[in-house]
């Protein structure tokens, strides 16, 4: 859970399907700074909710409630779903079945994503974790865009002489 401290989002809590808890590990605990773009957006989302509340994500009681996402989560889910309509039928003939995913998926597209602009120890402290192996094994997705990056940042390192042979290709250190 996120608690807004004015210029650091302390992290001290979870929502879990019980309900609110405590933190898995002491690594869990953490406070994360708050730059004046995020204090923006932090901002926002505060001016949009409908009670006066501190939780980024309350409900219309101003407490986190998870039947409430989990319901939230399931129409989203229905509606990824694309139906042909048939004559009179409500929904008709399902031409593409309903994307599955989890609160869960948003925890790793973040790291996915967030993986590409910080170092991997910055990474593992903004999710929580006592281990980077733990961040890099279980969090971090490898996308077309990566694998395309990389060759692309591996062409950079090497540039290759022109009018070499196959199989006779030399790098050109610079001096």
């Amino acid at each position: 859970m996120l608690d807004d401290q004015g210029d650091v989002l302390l992290i001290r809590r979870a929502i879990t399907k019980y309900g609110l808890g405590g933190l898995k590990t002491k690594a869990a605990r953490r406070d994360i700074p708050i730059t004046p773009q995020l204090r923006e957006v932090l901002d926002l989302i505060k001016q949009q909710l409908p009670l006066e509340t501190k939780w980024f994500f309350a409900s219309a009681k101003g407490m986190p409630n998870l039947e409430e996402i989990n319901s939230a989560f399931k129409r989203t889910r229905a509606n990824t779903a694309e139906w042909k309509k048939v004559e009179r039928k409500t929904k008709g003939e399902l031409i593409t079945p309903a994307v599955k995913f989890t609160l869960y998926h948003f925890r790793h597209t973040f790291a996915t994503d967030a993986a590409r602009v910080l170092r991997p120890n910055q990474l593992k402290y903004i999710m929580g974790h006592t281990s980077i192996e733990i961040t890099l094994k279980y969090y971090i997705g490898l996308t077309d865009d990566d694998k395309t990056s990389a060759a692309e940042s591996l062409s950079k390192i090497f540039i290759f002489k022109v009018g070499t042979k196959v199989g006779t290709n030399q790098h050109i250190c610079p001096k």
